[in-house]
């Protein structure tokens, strides 16, 4: 556990790049990145270790999972220097940190809310409920969430485009992105 929540930091940062990636436009980088790297990175070490040393014990999946995380946050990092020295000017000021994050402020004040709100209820019957009835009631909840899937792809590919196009004042490239996202 320990491992895994220290994973967090590396794997927030990673993710914030990431999304960087598909606010420029660089989508299939960035998917795999996100959706792929990390999977794919932790089933060759588990293979590795399991099958090739015969390692066994539960502490190897944190291992596992650590190691992973950090070489995805160490390549996005990477990637991110090496897409700067590339960058022109104009560019490097369109993506200056300072403006990035006043334009993405809001959405993390709404991902924020979002989280509270969606784990309250979890808290809530963990004060008052038996543990197995808690976890009944999530496993419920994650599978009538399941429609929500569809939105929330949508969500994490669109939503760095939707704000670098409205810092850079391009609305009708929002305009037109919107309403393909919208009739998806």
């Amino acid at each position: 556990l320990y491992l895994i929540a220290f994973a967090s930091i590396p794997h927030s940062v990673g993710m914030i790049l990431n999304s960087a990636w598909k606010g420029m436009g660089k989508l299939k980088s960035g998917l795999f990145l996100s959706s792929a790297f990390v999977p794919s990175v932790n089933v060759i070490l588990f293979l590795i270790l399991i099958f090739g040393f015969g390692v066994r014990s539960h502490i190897i999946l944190g291992v596992i999972y650590l190691t992973g995380t950090m070489l995805f946050f160490i390549f996005e990092i990477a990637l991110w220097i090496k897409m700067g020295q590339k960058m022109s000017q104009k560019e490097k000021e369109d993506y200056e940190f300072k403006s990035v994050v006043d334009t993405a402020r809001p959405l993390l004040f709404v991902a924020s809310a979002n989280y509270l709100v969606s784990s309250t209820d979890t808290l809530m019957l963990g004060m008052m409920c038996e543990e197995e009835e808690v976890g009944t009631y999530g496993i419920s909840n994650k599978i009538t969430m399941f429609p929500s899937m569809i939105l929330s792809a949508v969500n994490a590919v669109l939503g760095p485009r939707f704000s670098v196009l409205y810092s850079q004042g391009k609305m009708s490239d929002l305009k037109r992105i919107m309403q393909t996202a919208s009739r998806i």
